[in-house]
């Protein structure tokens, strides 16, 4: 087992295993920016700030270490994306167009 979680997920989903984690975490972190930028409440604009930079975090720990056989940190990206899409979802995002809402 390589102590680095992308070649462990790449050794044992291949290719297209890889390339759907990355399209994950790309989808979480584009998804908490999109909120954060849209949201008027600062508690909404703070949670989206906080899980996109745990993703980042995150990613930054699994490219060093085992960090996807941890449920700890497992755990914590589904919740805070589950957070991120249910928040994009509920409304609390209105569109803005040029600082003003549509």
């Amino acid at each position: 087992v390589p102590h680095n979680s992308l070649l462990f997920l790449w050794a044992f989903a291949g290719p297209f295993g890889l390339a759907c984690f990355g399209a994950f975490v790309a989808t979480v972190v584009a998804a908490a920016i999109r909120l954060a930028r849209s949201a008027t409440d600062p508690r909404v604009i703070g949670l989206a700030c906080i899980a996109g930079m745990v993703v980042v975090k995150s990613m930054a720990y699994v490219y060093a270490d085992l960090g996807l056989r941890e449920v700890r940190l497992l755990a914590e990206i589904g919740a805070l994306s589950g957070c991120i899409f249910a928040l994009s979802r509920s409304g609390q995002a209105e569109p803005k167009v040029f600082g003003r809402h549509v």
